[in-house]
């Protein structure tokens, strides 16, 4: 399993991932919850968590080029949001191994 994980500071920041949230349900699979969307790509997922005004997003995948896709179609996505269209995310991958 592939792993990678960001956050992002927005002062809309609970705005944008229910824009997001809606934006992809209308593709693939979202499932939402107070707070939180899991995004289900077919080649991975990526969570959107809150934390005030922070979006923190963990992304994972069971292959290195689906996760690389899913990071990239976030970023992009991100990307298009007014207050986002600067920012640039440094994400934290690892990889997970079964014991």
């Amino acid at each position: 399993m592939f792993q990678a994980q960001t956050t992002v500071q927005a002062k809309k920041a609970d705005k944008y991932t229910q824009t997001l949230a809606k934006h992809f349900s209308k593709k693939v699979t979202v499932e939402s919850s107070e707070g939180v969307s899991k995004i289900i790509f077919s080649m991975g997922t990526c969570t959107m968590s809150l934390n005030n005004d922070t979006i923190h997003l963990q992304c994972e995948s069971l292959e290195k080029e689906g996760l690389d896709t899913v990071k990239e179609i976030i970023s992009s996505h991100l990307g298009m949001l007014k207050e986002l269209k600067s920012v640039s995310l440094e994400w934290q991958e690892e990889t997970l191994t079964k014991d």
